[in-house]
């Protein structure tokens, strides 16, 4: 699938060069990944879908690649992308800084949270300067605080080289 095949529905305003340094300022980090700057500065709150598929439940899969093998990887190789999260929002608890506030002792350290499955595991930009702005799924339903702690990685899977690669692995919904 390539970036060509996708529409974006709208959702709301695009974000503005302050939204976006506001938003790095709230959460307490020095820049976003280029491409994912770019994405809000474009399109702001829109949803990437998939052109000529369905959209009935208007969720996108992604391939995925877990990091260990276990219970966690038995949950398939494409998980499900709902939506991104909004710098603005009708509904302020909803937003990029607060999803992040809601999970930043959940997810692994060093992450950024931008969207979610339907069961609310989360999709993240990893932000560990030997991997900065890979893309990455975090499985909510594997969550144990134990084995986060010997392994941060243990429900965690590679989805993409950066926020581009993301875009262009959606894939139609079957």
């Amino acid at each position: 699938m390539s970036v060509e095949n996708l529409f974006f529905e709208e959702r709301g305003p695009r974000a503005t060069v302050a939204d976006i340094v506001e938003l790095e300022h709230q959460l307490q980090m020095p820049r976003l990944p280029t491409p994912y700057r770019e994405y809000l500065l474009r399109y702001g709150n829109a949803m990437p879908k998939v052109k000529g598929t369905s959209d009935l439940n208007g969720w996108s899969p992604v391939p995925v690649r877990w990091f260990r093998n276990g219970p966690v990887s038995e949950s398939g190789d494409r998980m499900l992308l709902d939506h991104l999260y909004p710098i603005h929002a009708d509904s302020p608890n909803v937003t990029v800084a607060t999803t992040n506030e809601d999970y930043q002792h959940r997810v692994p350290d060093q992450s950024l949270a931008f969207g979610c499955d339907p069961g609310n595991s989360q999709f993240l930009i990893d932000l560990r300067e030997k991997s900065f702005g890979q893309i990455l799924f975090w499985n909510g339903l594997y969550e144990d605080n134990s084995a986060r702690k010997a392994d941060p990685l243990y429900n965690v899977a590679w989805v993409a080289a950066d926020f581009n690669d993301f875009l262009a692995r959606l894939e139609p919904e079957t």
